[in-house]
């Protein structure tokens, strides 16, 4: 390659070196101011729940405590605690931080959300923290859940609640008390293995997969291993704790290419519909909102469906500073092309 065609492309590899290095360095430093952020909201949270408290330093956690629960505050003059929580149990797995007031005849002064990364939000999930003021113990699983926004709400109530549980105001929920946490699964490993692959017809076998930070409802991950796709089997329990499973086939990009519903149980009687099934179908984990969910069955239609948004979640996710960074080193690598064609020309043409 002659100087003249070699030039731009080296000053390109630079410039998308140097880019992407500054991508790499923006991040390291706005981390820690985000997360001294996040201790400073907090701090401050304490006296909106209980105005005018002043606060002693954390006291130490009890071995029993929940694990949500991640510091508590007694207030000085006696007018009770504060408990800040971080729960994991919304749409996207991300923690949404609380703080809670509590007064010392157990019921709750306000509560919080000082951070949360939540992808489902609207206006009655931003103000849903207003519905436990003044709530107790006995009252606390009656706070309804917001319409669309079920696992990020849930998680909030439940995380409200530990504040009641850490300081003796109410006992622990049983295990298994949430809605859409994995069912009993029952079937052998090679029934599931044979169904998945019937949602690949390309491909030759599969290897199972995992995902870190992925939710008890993902059962099993599958991916072809001549690279033609995955498939995900989702198990969630019913609002009437009847279990639904599926299989669900995606390509190499998580859009799904297939669904197959081995279970679907709800209390009075309505199955899934075509239309539920071939809603999916095209759809990724950005678009699932899109999915039409069964008419008198929109708790069971809605879990699946979220519970699959939390598996694709897990296994196609992308920083964006990467896809900014591809995306530079793709332009810098079409530019040079194209630099280099232009040169060419222009030496023929003399």
């Amino acid at each position: 390659m002659k100087k003249e065609y070699l030039k731009p492309s080296i000053v390109l590899g630079i410039i998308c070196i140097a880019v992407a290095l500054l991508l790499g360095v923006v991040n390291m430093l706005t981390a820690p101011k985000i997360e001294a952020d996040k201790i400073e909201a907090v701090s401050k949270s304490l006296r909106v729940v209980m105005p005018d408290g002043d606060f002693s330093d954390p006291e130490k956690l009890p071995s029993d405590a929940p694990e949500s629960v991640t510091a508590i505050y007694k207030e000085l003059s006696g007018k009770g605690h504060v408990v800040t929580l971080s729960t994991t149990k919304g749409y996207t797995g991300k923690p949404i931080l609380i703080t809670v007031g509590v007064d010392t005849e157990g019921k709750i002064t306000k509560a919080i959300i000082t951070s949360s990364e939540e992808t489902k939000t609207n206006d009655e999930m931003d103000s849903y923290h207003d519905r436990f003021t003044g709530v107790g113990a006995d009252e606390i699983d009656s706070v309804d859940t917001v319409a669309g926004v079920t696992y990020s709400s849930k998680a909030v109530r439940g995380a409200v609640r530990d504040a009641l549980v850490v300081l003796g105001y109410a006992k622990a929920s049983e295990e298994g008390d949430d809605v859409s946490v994995a069912g009993p699964v029952t079937r052998s490993e090679e029934e599931v293995y044979n169904l998945a692959l019937a949602l690949i017809p390309d491909a030759d076998a599969l290897e199972e997969v995992t995902f870190e930070g992925s939710d008890p409802t993902l059962i099993k991950a599958f991916r072809a291993t001549n690279k033609k796709g995955y498939v995900f089997y989702i198990a969630t329990e019913s609002w009437y704790r009847l279990e639904t499973e599926g299989l669900v086939a995606t390509d190499n990009f998580g859009n799904i290419t297939d669904i197959n519903f081995l279970t679907w149980g709800v209390g009075h009687g309505v199955d899934y519909t075509e239309e539920y099934v071939e809603s999916f179908k095209g759809k990724n984990k950005d678009s699932l909102d899109r999915v039409e969910l069964v008419a008198s069955a929109t708790g069971t239609s809605e879990h699946f469906r979220d519970a699959l948004g939390k598996a694709l979640d897990v296994a196609f996710k992308v920083p964006v500073y990467t896809v900014i960074t591809a995306s530079v080193l793709g332009l810098a690598v079409i530019a040079a092309a194209v630099c280099i064609i232009i040169s060419k020309r222009r030496g023929k043409q003399r």
